[in-house]
């Protein structure tokens, strides 16, 4: 019982210097926002003259989510977590995952494609945030997967009707590719968050 309790005390300690419950509510807001305008699409023009992005607006929803995932990252003191018995960086890892859900159970109330495309924004997204930790200062290790996606978004579509295979971010939400990269920058992420720095 004992064992349980601390274990409960630990989990809310990790809640509170993550974020967590402020990070939940802004998914779930934002999830709501995603079902309610998911289908609307804005046209983004190319910075290099390919053709422009035409992308739905819930797009954008993923990134203040992993702007928040990084905060998050970023406030405990890293000194004191590599000391704990507890499982932090596995709490970690299955936080991301439960951001990920709350996007894909908007598929259900509202445009599917948009919140596939923002699941798997956030998915990766959230992965190259853990990757970045590993490498970076925590106050910038949101920065590579909020430049990735802007810079994927603005560079917009090849002339030829095939899109380049690093831009992930436009891809179609069915684009195998695209949820390859999903997946890749998850598990990477995962392994680089879970190794101890």
């Amino acid at each position: 019982m004992r064992g349980i309790l601390d274990t409960g005390r630990a989990f809310i300690w990790w809640a509170k210097c993550r974020g967590g419950l402020a990070t939940d509510a802004l998914t779930l807001l934002l999830s709501v926002l995603l079902a309610l305008t998911g289908g609307v699409r804005v046209q983004v023009p190319s910075i290099i003259g390919a053709i422009g992005a035409d992308e739905p607006l819930g797009f954008f929803i993923t990134l203040p989510v992993i702007v928040a995932y990084g905060i998050g990252l970023a406030r405990p003191d890293r000194l004191t977590e590599s000391r704990s018995a507890r499982p932090v960086r596995i709490w970690d890892v299955a936080f991301r995952v439960l951001l990920v859900v709350l996007f894909l159970a908007a598929a259900v109330a509202g445009p599917r494609d948009a919140s596939l495309i923002c699941a798997r924004s956030t998915a990766a997204g959230i992965g190259l945030t853990l990757l970045a930790g590993r490498f970076l200062a925590v106050a910038v290790i949101s920065l590579p997967a909020v430049g990735w996606i802007l810079i994927g978004v603005l560079t917009g579509r090849t002339n030829y009707g095939g899109d380049a295979a690093w831009n992930w971010p436009i891809l179609g939400p069915s684009s195998g590719i695209g949820w390859a990269w999903a997946a890749g920058l998850l598990a990477v992420g995962a392994v680089a968050h879970m190794t101890s720095r």
